[in-house]
């Protein structure tokens, strides 16, 4: 089977859409979207109804600005990008009050069985599902529960790709972002998984970034996200 993994998509519908059109070339059986489609950016009823259109099974996962974006409650304190989520609910709330049910059914953790592989997704990792960060730096991959062969862990919200490989068939991955990646490169970054090969492939896709950034700040939306999206390491905004 091929398995496309994506993740933290943050109402980036330029980039949504551009992916969207790579995966169509791949004719995946799988999708799992790790989290965060919404939050940071405005296009979050746009990134809905494209999703609603993708024709392959897809499995999702919540993210804490999903969560954010769903709770009609504000929280105390608010975080610096909540006015992003606040923005992305009163547009599905008017729009496409759809999403915001959907986004109530979804977890930050889950587990897939397929094709003979354990999958563990987190949107953060095992120990802070939520918002937890491993980074591709990081020393080591420990305190996880045991990765079997055949398995791998799936993370999201750092918007870092990467893959540690912790057997013959297992390992740790993450898909890096669609909307945001903030590796150096501003493609949107997406992984192929086949589970005949067992080769993970990471994707890069360009999409109209100038476009997004100039109407972005004809909106006078936010401009840490918009120097976000062109710039490497916006680590304040994590």
């Amino acid at each position: 089977m091929k398995i496309i993994i994506i993740g933290d998509i943050h109402s980036n519908c330029f980039a949504l859409e551009s992916v969207l059109k790579d995966i169509d070339k791949e004719s995946p059986d799988l999708i799992l979207n790790l989290g965060d489609t919404f939050g940071y950016y405005p296009w979050a009823v746009e990134v809905w109804q494209q999703l609603e259109s993708v024709k392959y099974e897809t499995h999702h996962l919540l993210g804490n600005h999903d969560a954010l974006v769903a709770a009609q409650i504000p929280p105390d304190p608010e975080p610096v990008y909540y006015k992003q989520a606040k923005q992305n609910r009163d547009q599905l709330l008017k729009y496409a009050p759809k999403a915001l049910d959907h986004l109530n059914t979804l977890n930050y953790s889950a587990e897939w069985e397929i094709d003979g592989f354990d999958f563990h997704g987190f949107h953060g990792t095992p120990q802070n599902p939520a918002n937890g960060r491993f980074y591709p730096d990081d020393a080591e991959v420990k305190d996880w529960f045991p990765i079997k062969e055949r398995s791998l862990v799936l993370l999201g919200h750092t918007h870092y790709p990467l893959f540690i490989q912790t057997g013959t068939s297992s390992g740790v991955l993450n898909p890096g972002s669609v909307g945001q990646p903030r590796d150096g490169n501003v493609n949107a970054s997406w992984v192929v998984w086949d589970t005949d090969s067992e080769a993970v492939e990471f994707r890069r896709t360009i999409y109209p970034l100038k476009k997004a950034v100039s109407l972005l700040k004809e909106m006078h939306w936010d401009e840490r996200s918009v120097l976000s999206l062109e710039k490497d390491k916006p680590g304040e905004l994590r």
